[in-house]
This record gives C-alpha cells, sequence and structure tokens, in this order.
C-alpha cells in the first residue's frame, strides 16, 4: 500500500508542475490526494443517502488512512445542508 501512495504523490507532483510550471511538496500533494479522495467519498455517501446533518465528516480521515496506512481521527463536523 505504500509504495501505491508513494506513487501516487509522485504523480500529482509531476501533474501539477506540468500544469502549473510549479514545484510542490510531498505533502502538499499528499493533501491533495486526500482532499480528492475524501471529496469522492462523500459524494458517495450522499449518493447512497448515508450522511446526515451534524454527522462526523468520515470522507477525510478515512481517505488518510487508506493514503498513510494509519489511524487517523476526525474533529471537523459537516457543515448544514438542505436536501
Amino acid at each position: 500500500m505504500r509504495r501505491k501512495s508513494n506513487d501516487i504523490i509522485q504523480q500529482t507532483i509531476s501533474f501539477f508542475a506540468e500544469r502549473t510550471g510549479t514545484q510542490i511538496s510531498s505533502e502538499d500533494a499528499r493533501e491533495m490526494v486526500g482532499n480528492i479522495a475524501g471529496f469522492f467519498e462523500l459524494l458517495g455517501q450522499w449518493d447512497q443517502g448515508t450522511t446526515e446533518i451534524g454527522d462526523e465528516a468520515p470522507a477525510a480521515s478515512e481517505a488518510d488512512r487508506r493514503l498513510n496506512g494509519a489511524r487517523a481521527t476526525s474533529s471537523t463536523r459537516t457543515g448544514q445542508c438542505r436536501k
């Protein structure tokens, strides 16, 4: 899993550099990947109707666990949304 994470980080760094001409750090790339993974996980939860107003926001912490292979916790709360 660690190898795949490193590959994704390096691909993100290369992609960003090619598109913007700016070099980013590994930590910036890791955060970008985590944010995108969390975004799509949240979309999936919304699609399944499993996210309710006021629930703990699991998307980012789950993405971090997959990316880092470590247990992470989230202290953020989801914003209020209207259906």
